[in-house]
Formats: C-alpha cells, sequence, structure tokens
C-alpha cells in the first residue's frame, strides 16, 4: 500500500530539479515561497528541510523510481537521481 504525500510534499516534488542537479535548501524555500502570498517565514528553511526529509522516507517506502539523495553536510543539498 502506497503512502500518500502531503500538499507540500507534491509541491516540492515538482520544484526539485530532475536531471541531477544539487538544490540547496535555501534555495529550494526560495521556490516554495515565491508565489505564497506572504514572505517566507523566519524558520521557512527548517520547515522545508524536515518536510524533504520526510519525502525522502516516503519515496523509499513507496518504492519509486526515481531516488531523492541529500547530503549530510552544511548547506544541505537535495538531488534526484
Amino acid at each position: 500500500m502506497a503512502i500518500k504525500y502531503s500538499l507540500t510534499e507534491s509541491v516540492l516534488l515538482k520544484l526539485l530539479p530532475t536531471n541531477g542537479d544539487r538544490i540547496t535548501v535555501r534555495e529550494l524555500a526560495e521556490k516554495y515561497y515565491r508565489n505564497k502570498k506572504r514572505d517566507m517565514p523566519f524558520h521557512g528553511e527548517i520547515y522545508i528541510a524536515n518536510a524533504m526529509r520526510v519525502l525522502i522516507i516516503k519515496t523509499r517506502k513507496n518504492r519509486e523510481k526515481s531516488k531523492l539523495k541529500r547530503t549530510d553536510t552544511r548547506p544541505i543539498h537535495f538531488w534526484m537521481e
């Protein structure tokens, strides 16, 4: 049984580059909050980083064809293989 993605996770999946390029948490947060009516909150990067962490776990459990990867060092980078 597949685990459903939240609305935020679905948007983040669409914002990730599919060609293997890396994107930082700050860049991803700026893209996410660009179309919102308000500015990015102070904790916006933390929110996005945690959402990406959960998204990586969900994609592994769902056995998706594309894999999400992240670096362990700061600044944290995400990419899709």
